[in-house]
């Protein structure tokens, strides 16, 4: 028995930080691993992120947010992709995101990527509260998350065809506040102009992003409303290459309808 401990103690990896000696978004603790408990309500006015820990045994952080009827809410997280023990061990990681509305039921969730994304503005209302689960599916090791609150222009606090009426991005590759909308069934709501947005982004190479806007009905058919390219009829023929993709750095754009 003595060897075979004597072995255990030499294969088994080391345990990473939990409990009381983890630091969970600055907590001075582990957060909460299941929504049976108080879970802290992170407070801020536009963005917060900060880092925590997953482990055996550690396999979920909660966390919630407080939005108000207009606010909707992004969040972002991101892990490295391996976790290396003491004794040589690798292991693959992979933490998962999802959200939950005010009464706890479940909202939306992303996986199998790195950064995990989420928003509000393809859900359900919230509510007035959002709770945050980070789970552990695979591995082991550290976490960042990063939160944005934005407007929307309807009560319901994003979801439900509320439309989003300003939007300020991270200014970077990575995805941005209003991603998922990456198809016509998720696409960003912009029915109220004008619409202002800045540090937005296209992450990725596969990466597109759609808005939904009403037209009137004296609009050209022949012309559409296309961001990042133009899908639409060409001034003359031999203009070849439709839909003519901008290859640069989209800062800003800014729609305007009028009578």
């Amino acid at each position: 028995m003595l060897i075979f401990g004597m072995l255990m103690g030499v294969v088994a990896p080391s345990a990473q930080a939990v409990g009381p000696n983890q630091n969970d978004l600055n907590s001075s603790g582990d957060l909460p691993d299941n929504t049976s408990v108080s879970v802290t309500n992170y407070i801020f006015s536009s963005t917060f992120s900060g880092s925590g820990e997953l482990d055996i045994g550690d396999d979920n952080d909660y966390l919630r947010v407080a939005l108000t009827s207009t606010q909707g809410l992004y969040a972002s997280l991101s892990f490295p992709a391996t976790t290396t023990y003491a004794n040589g061990t690798t292991v693959s990681n992979d933490f998962d995101l999802v959200f939950y509305d005010a009464n706890q039921t479940y909202m939306d969730d992303s996986f199998m990527n790195n950064p995990e994304t989420l928003t509000t503005n393809t859900t359900i209302p919230h509510g007035g509260m959002v709770y945050i689960q980070i789970a552990r599916y695979a591995g082991t090791g550290t976490w960042s998350l990063s939160l944005s609150k934005f407007t929307v222009s309807t009560s319901t606090g994003g979801g439900g065809g509320a439309s989003v009426t300003n939007c300020t991005g991270n200014a970077s590759t990575n995805p941005d506040i209003l991603e998922p909308n990456d198809t016509t069934a998720t696409a960003t709501s912009a029915s109220m102009l004008p619409l202002y947005c800045t540090g937005l982004s296209i992450d990725s190479t596969a990466d597109e992003d759609y808005f939904e806007m009403m037209h009137i009905s004296t609009y050209s058919l022949a012309e559409t409303f296309d961001v990042g390219m133009d899908s639409g009829t060409q001034v003359d023929p031999n203009y070849a290459g439709s839909p003519f993709p901008f290859t640069g750095t989209i800062d800003k754009v800014v729609a305007t309808l009028t009578d």
